[in-house]
């Protein structure tokens, strides 16, 4: 490996995790910051923190509400933590991937554009302070666990990405499953560890938190779901109820479709990491809020692909670069020129098929590859030199 080269990589990585915070920090209050506020002043309040408020329904978990407890401290000192613990857990994953593939170029541009130079990442979710970067950290700390093998380690983290913001739970089962077989020690000690955290919640809150959960259900498609491009095709065709059917049934289609995705990712005998990519992608792309934070998960397990070693896993990653790059470019439209839309509900929708198609050819490329390897064209378990 080359030192200088190594030590000039680390040095720009740290560049950007200075301008991380500091965008975290010189945004200020915008976006969701502005109901997180409110949540939070409610929590130090000895209120209910899910309860309706102006800024809109707290749809979060436990651990967001703590981080109410940082707010003495200054109001956006939570917005600074949650970078900075993205900036760590990243920080960490870049490290491991300069000791696993060294400076291998097509390693290192992967995990630049789903991380530091994806807008997503940079601008939404630093600017916006979004929790789902707090979201991100800890799956990224439960990836780093589960490739050293520690399934406790392993349960404590991806028991707090649940209770931030829950839809990693749908992410056990595929940390669990590994080239056809179930290590059911992963599914034990993320149990273990949610179990204790929403008793302790339920001593706090009461039952509270189930609003979140009623909330999540209940909520319409976003500006750029896939279900807005339904909507105006339904109401051209004059069956509108086609729309209400599908937000209203969305939950069980989302179980549906990770249920299809563990059973072929079972079938394909996916390395764990490789079906977490495939099965979310699916799963958020048929979501009714189709929200690009949502992703941000997805991204860092896009980039942490490459620690695998493996012909199909870099294969999955390159196979994800267009959607990384859509995410990336909606995330910088919507900060600078969110008028492009909200201008006009044609832009909006056009938008919309824009983004739900590639996200669609990116998901139905990935299957088709993964489904291909299943009959030996590539063995699951190449593995690529250092």
């Amino acid at each position: 490996m080359n030192v200088p080269q190594v030590a000039i990589a680390k040095f720009y990585y740290l560049s950007w995790t200075i301008v991380l915070l500091g965008i975290a920090v010189g945004w200020g209050v915008a976006h969701d910051y502005i109901a997180y506020l409110q949540q939070w002043a409610l929590v130090l309040a000895g209120s209910d923190p899910w309860q309706d408020i102006e800024a809109g329904r707290n749809a979060y978990g436990p651990v967001h509400n703590l981080l109410a407890l940082l707010m003495p401290a200054h109001f956006l000192a939570p917005k600074l933590v949650i970078a900075g613990v993205f900036a760590v857990a990243t920080s960490m994953l870049f490290l491991r991937l300069l000791k696993v593939r060294g400076l291998d170029r097509g390693s290192i541009w992967i995990f630049a554009l789903a991380i530091p130079a994806n807008a997503l990442i940079t601008l939404f979710g630093a600017g916006y302070g979004s929790n789902d970067l707090l979201t991100g950290a800890f799956v990224v700390f439960a990836i780093l666990s589960r490739l050293d093998s520690r399934p406790a380690l392993f349960g404590f983290w991806i028991s707090l990405a649940i209770l931030t913001k829950f839809y990693p739970a749908l992410l056990v089962p595929l940390f669990a499953l590994d080239r056809g077989r179930f290590d059911l020690r992963y599914i034990l000690y993320a149990g273990l560890f949610t179990v204790i955290g929403l008793a302790a919640t339920y001593v706090m809150w009461g039952s509270a938190m189930l609003q979140s959960v009623i909330f999540g259900g209940a909520r319409g498609y976003s500006f750029i779901s896939g279900l807005r491009v339904v909507h105006v095709i339904a109401d051209h065709l004059g069956v509108p109820i086609v729309t209400d059917v599908l937000v209203k049934y969305n939950s069980l289609m989302l179980l549906a479709t990770f249920a299809c995705g563990v059973a072929l990712c079972w079938w394909a005998r996916c390395s764990w990491l490789v079906g977490i990519v495939a099965v979310f992608i699916s799963v958020l792309l048929i979501y009714k809020v189709g929200h690009p934070q949502f992703f941000t998960t997805w991204c860092c397990a896009v980039a942490a692909l490459p620690l695998l070693r493996e012909e199909r896993a870099d294969s999955v990653a390159w196979l994800s670069l267009p959607m990384l790059l859509a995410l990336s470019i909606t995330s910088y439209v919507y900060v600078f020129h969110d008028g492009v839309f909200y201008g006009s509900s044609f832009r909006m929708t056009a938008w919309a098929l824009t983004y739900t198609g590639i996200g669609l050819a990116v998901t139905a490329s990935i299957w088709i590859f993964v489904g291909q390897q299943r009959f030996g064209a590539i063995r699951p378990d190449t593995k690529l030199a250092a």
